[in-house]
């Protein structure tokens, strides 16, 4: 797919982006669209593949951190190395995320507690940290963007949802806000 210059000049933190699936098809995506990419992942050798193979398109617009979503002093090196390397950050795709290893029926609470640990809590660790150093590059407002938004900026987010490039949502509550969290 060609892109269209929607992500010129922003950096893009993607966690879980080794690989084939969902993380891997963003940070594609990311790049095609003129965006800085850090892919993160807990598998090294994926994650160092993936990258090579991104480079081998993209260039020095793709730079990785092996990234363990559970454990703190590893998502503060991706954000740090991510905002060192490209200067700053723009955007945080929180893709980590684990499914039950069992049915419902069956899963113990140590498969339910690893769960919510790469789900939930793994993805407020990210943004935590993603978000520290965001205020710190002037996003310390109550509107994010000092200003309320254009109704064109509102009529583009509607336009994306009836395109097929939102082809997969359904039933999904989006908001345009730039409501600073």
């Amino acid at each position: 797919m060609n892109g269209h210059h929607l992500l010129d000049g922003k950096v893009v933190v993607i966690t879980a982006a080794a690989g084939t699936g969902i993380g891997g098809a963003a940070a594609r995506r990311c790049l095609e669209e003129g965006a800085q990419v850090v892919v993160s992942d807990q598998h090294h050798g994926r994650l160092a593949a993936t990258r090579d193979e991104l480079a081998r398109t993209h260039g020095d617009r793709v730079w990785s951190q092996p990234c363990d979503v559970t454990d703190e002093a590893q998502v503060q090196a991706l954000i740090e190395v991510a905002a060192e390397h490209f200067g700053r950050i723009d955007v945080l795709i929180n893709n980590a995320g684990l499914g039950g290893t069992a049915s419902v029926l069956d899963l113990t609470d140590e498969q339910w507690r690893r769960v919510l640990d790469v789900t939930l809590t793994g993805t407020f660790r990210c943004t935590r940290a993603a978000l520290r150093r965001m205020v710190a590059q002037g996003l310390a407002r109550r509107e994010a963007f000092g200003r309320a938004a254009e109704p064109w900026e509102v009529a583009n987010v509607m336009v994306f949802l009836a395109s097929d490039y939102s082809g997969y949502m359904t039933g999904e509550v989006v908001s345009v806000s730039a409501q600073h969290p």
